[in-house]
């Protein structure tokens, strides 16, 4: 489902299942004007026995499909109604918005966008009581830092793919790796530790014997969220070499344990809000990697999803970001760039303390707007 198209269907049915069934039943209606179309063959005349039995089957057929569509509606009267009602306005969401103007404004900023206390309690205010934000801003401008619950480890989902990316940029930098070399897909790379690696990407889907460059499976990581392009890359590294790495680059509360999918294990990859914006600060400040890899890093970034943090970006704003999801998590970390002051380094994420299911919709909402009345209050 293409991002925007979130539907409000009823609890009981899978947004993607009812999505689907509504669509294929709409298909099926249109196609009963086949029998009228096999029925006027040769211009009206009289159908010979083999055009006679086609048009009785496809009359058969649109019958029975009809009487599906009938049940359909009757039984999933919802599903219509959601599949033409897009949920995308904050009040269908039930968001509390601020008022337009702050009612005691302390400055011209304030006017246009919040403070970093003033929308972490606007967020703190959106959540359930099982819900749990957390949140690290850097300024490079200032040199100031902001943080809610950003020293707590919490496992980062796709995140910590910009640190795998990041490591894989530097071993390319000390000449130990390269962006040419090519990896066959292998079958074994479709599974981790026995278990096969579902979720984000294509990579799953490719039969082995498939040629990539190291440059299109990084590409793959970071703009699609390619597990099993991540898994590739993991295994050429070594955790040992990247938890090394993490640790060199003062990323004390990171680390990985495994792979992508590797169910049963006692080892996971762990991470803060703090330490991924670290990371971000590393990135931009070049301590890491410069010139072309540094462009590169920017550029895989810039190519992501863009509707938590960038979503509500003023255009003259770039946004380099990456994802991560997973089904009790909504997360996301970016650089932004200002046309006239130094950028932001920003890392978010909503959890559920229970680990049960989240509403993806309302939280990818509530960062969006949070970073929304961030970046207004930072642009100039």
């Amino acid at each position: 489902m293409r991002e925007g198209n979130t539907y409000a269907l009823a609890p009981t049915y899978g947004k993607r299942a009812a999505f689907f069934l509504y669509n294929q039943q709409e298909k099926w209606q249109d196609n009963r004007k086949i029998t009228g179309e096999m029925l006027s063959l040769r211009g009206g005349g009289e159908l010979n026995a083999q055009n006679r039995q086609l048009a009785l089957a496809l009359l058969l057929i649109m019958t029975l499909l009809a009487a599906y569509s009938f049940w359909f509606d009757s039984l999933f009267p919802l599903a219509r109604k959601a599949a033409q009602e897009k949920v995308t306005t904050a009040e269908q969401l039930e968001l509390a918005l601020p008022e337009t103007t702050p009612a005691n404004p302390t400055s011209e900023r304030e006017k246009k966008g919040m403070t970093p206390a003033a929308a972490e309690s606007w967020a703190l205010a959106q959540l359930s009581s099982n819900e749990m934000f957390l949140f690290s801003l850097y300024d490079f401008e200032t040199g100031e830092t902001f943080n809610h619950h950003g020293d707590v480890r919490v496992f980062p989902a796709s995140l910590i793919k910009t640190l795998i990316l990041l490591v894989f940029l530097d071993e390319v930098n000390q000449g130990r790796q390269s962006l040419d070399n090519l990896h066959i897909l292998g079958k074994y790379d479709h599974y981790a530790a026995g278990n096969r690696v579902k979720g984000t990407g294509f990579l799953r889907f490719k039969p082995p014997g498939i040629q990539y460059a190291h440059w299109e499976i990084l590409s793959l990581m970071i703009s699609e969220s390619d597990n099993v392009a991540t898994n590739i890359i993991i295994r050429l590294l070594g955790k040992e070499l990247i938890n090394r790495r993490a640790q060199a680059y003062g990323l004390t509360e990171t680390k990985v344990a495994r792979l992508i999918f590797e169910r049963g294990s006692r080892a996971s990859i762990l991470s803060t809000m703090n330490d991924l914006t670290a990371l971000l600060v590393l990135l931009e400040n070049r301590k890491l990697i410069d010139g072309e890899l540094y462009n590169k890093a920017i550029l895989l970034h810039r190519n992501a999803k863009k509707h938590r943090i960038g979503k509500y970006a003023a255009s003259e704003l770039v946004v380099a970001n990456k994802i991560g999801d997973t089904s009790n998590r909504v997360a996301d970390m970016a650089l932004i760039y200002f046309p006239d002051r130094k950028p932001l380094a920003l890392s978010v994420m909503i959890k559920t303390r229970d680990g049960s299911r989240i509403s993806a919709e309302k939280n990818d909402e509530i960062i969006a707007r949070f970073a929304k009345y961030l970046l207004d209050y930072y642009l100039p």
